[in-house]
């Protein structure tokens, strides 16, 4: 193979005039002192080069930093280093709140979320952050207080479906998600009852889970009913997928929500903000309505809070708690408060008062597992607080109090126990709450005070630790108290507690 040949001869002109370009540049790099080629930060002398200006660039003298700059940010760094918030910026109410909403957006936050963090290792689970392991021991502690005092948890993340419809419309078409052989189905009746859920004709495979139910007491005499399904959240987009291929569910547009659902914050004026409501915003977007005809499924998420209680003393704690109040108006409001309103007929303000009583009953007891529900109306627990923690003298009293209503009195037999038993017609006049009005709801958790108002009365006392009196600026509460039937020896009993939106924050 020959080699390639080299030309015979060069025309310098020819040459150089192609390579005229390359030449002029060469001559002028060389031409330049030696600090033009270098970096912005190697154009200072090397006693004054610092390795953290890469990262700094305030090490820099001024008139290097925008070359310096822009060198990183061509080369693929991070360009102008941002100036980090003071602490005292970062710890503005505004800003605190702003970043409260912002870690919400891929994860659902309880309510109890910030008093849970400072005591608990937080875990990811179920699209929500919930308490996974305490911060200090605890083992012996809660068996203690679950065996002779009481023991408390958070259960507000279980996922709400309300169902709307005639009742034997909606006992029909549920029922076709469980099935008889097992006993647990959908069935009419007061108090908290449970069922079995599986895929439609996949028993006994196909179990999809179990979830509580509870019809709302009938209005009027009225066929149609009202049932909330308590569903965990595992298996929650499961079941709302199974409801919508087997009855054939559509989208509602206007669901007619209440007010807080869609109240704008930022048309308030900043002294006006409410922050509790700016905190639930995140979790407070209007919920999904789904129509078929004969039934409306309303999916209300974790909009309501609920607690469960356990132990001997469980009724003793709520009966500090939760003390029944006045729902007769002594003043006038514009817009009017929402219990004016509700309890304006004698028979409603005779089933509060009547609620009342039974409650005194039933909290003079250890709870019996029963499965008893009782609606209620409250006070504000943050006024009648006791002046000094741990003081409360929590005792369980054995006498029966003896009922006032001779209606009720009838309605109340004897087991061989001892204990009153309630009959089915007195559960449904008890479990009547308003806690079942949507609109109520919204109402409760837009009143709610601030806690500087009532720190701010607190402080006005004379006298440090006497009561508070607000009247009828003191917020009422319903609250719906549902108990838990428990295993061998009453272990396990106690009440749950279901409280609207925005008053399960410390």
């Amino acid at each position: 193979m020959s080699e390639p040949s080299l030309p015979s001869e060069l025309q310098v002109g020819r040459f150089l005039q192609s390579r005229s370009k390359e030449i002029s540049f060469l001559t002028q790099e060389i031409s330049k002192s030696s600090k033009t080629g270098k970096l912005a930060s190697q154009q200072v002398p090397r006693h004054m080069r610092r390795r953290a200006v890469s990262h700094n660039p305030a090490r820099l003298p001024r008139r290097l930093r925008t070359a310096h700059n822009s060198q990183k940010s061509k080369s693929g760094g991070e360009g102008t280093a941002g100036k980090r918030t003071t602490r005292r910026f970062r710890r503005r109410p505004s800003n605190l709140l702003s970043e409260y909403n912002r870690r919400q957006r891929n994860v659902t936050w309880l309510e109890t979320h910030i008093w849970h963090a400072k005591r608990f290792h937080m875990t990811r689970v179920w699209g929500h952050a919930v308490p996974d392991t305490p911060t200090d021991k605890s083992w012996r502690a809660c068996y203690r207080a679950a065996s002779t005092k009481c023991l408390m948890w958070d259960l507000s993340y279980l996922m709400v479906v309300e169902v709307v419809g005639d009742r034997r419309v909606v006992m029909e078409n549920m029922n076709r998600m469980t099935d008889i052989r097992t006993g647990s189905v959908f069935r009419d009746g007061p108090g908290e009852r449970s069922a079995v859920v599986y895929r439609p004709g996949q028993f006994p495979a196909g179990v999809v889970g179990e979830v509580k139910y509870m019809w709302r007491s009938e209005e009027g005499g009225g066929q149609e009913g009202l049932m909330w399904v308590w569903v965990h959240p595992t298996f929650h987009e499961e079941l709302v997928d199974i409801m919508k291929d087997l009855f054939k569910l559509e989208a509602e547009e206007d669901c007619g929500e209440p007010d807080l659902k869609k109240v704008k914050l930022d048309e308030l004026p900043a002294k006006e903000k409410n922050v509790v409501v700016s905190k639930l915003e995140p979790k407070l977007s209007p919920p999904q309505v789904l129509v078929c005809p004969g039934m409306r499924i309303t999916l209300l998420g974790n909009n309501l809070n609920r607690f469960r209680l356990v132990g001997p003393l469980s009724s003793a704690v709520l009966r500090h708690c939760m003390v029944p109040a006045s729902v007769s108006t002594a003043t006038t409001s514009d817009p009017p408060y929402w219990w004016s309103g509700y309890y304006s007929s004698q028979e409603s303000r005779s089933v509060a008062t009547e609620s009342s009583r039974v409650w005194g009953e039933w909290s003079s007891a250890p709870p019996t597992g029963g499965g008893r529900m009782l609606g209620l109306v409250v006070r504000d627990p943050r006024v009648i607080l006791p002046g000094k923690r741990n003081s409360t003298k929590l005792v369980i009293q054995t006498e029966k109090v003896s009922s006032s209503n001779p209606g009720m009195q009838d309605a109340e037999e004897a087991n061989g126990n001892g204990d009153s038993v309630v009959s089915e017609a007195a559960q449904w006049i008890l479990q009547q709450s308003p806690l079942w009005c949507s609109s109520i709801r919204s109402s409760v958790s837009l009143s709610r005070q601030a806690d500087m108002e009532i720190n701010t009365a607190r402080s006005a006392a004379l006298v440090p630790g006497t009561p508070l009196d607000l009247g009828d600026r003191e917020g009422r509460v319903p609250v719906m108290l549902v108990e838990q039937v428990g295993g061998e020896d009453s272990w396990g009993t106690g009440w749950d507690v279901i409280l609207p939106a925005g008053w399960g924050m410390p």
